[in-house]
């Protein structure tokens, strides 16, 4: 994927039931110069398995997983 003009970031966390609509809808959307970042923040449901599908089958769709990064934020704004 060359000259990304955009970047799409979705977070993610336990939202197995919406997600493949959600990035059904941004993918349906994007061209090639759009990338898809799937943040996964420590999902406990099927979220994980829905991000991988996603990767696989397209290449401007990334996969970040970072566990309890909502948590850490808050720390952090505190």
């Amino acid at each position: 994927m060359e000259n990304v003009i955009l970047s799409i970031i979705i977070p993610i966390y336990n939202s197995e039931e919406y997600l493949e609509r959600c990035i059904e809808s941004v993918v349906n959307q994007a061209d090639d110069s759009t990338e898809i970042i799937l943040v996964n923040d420590g999902s406990t449901d099927g979220s994980q398995k829905i991000c991988e599908k996603y990767t696989f089958q397209y290449e401007n769709v990334k996969l970040l997983v970072k566990k309890w990064m909502a948590f850490h934020l808050q720390e952090i704004m505190a």
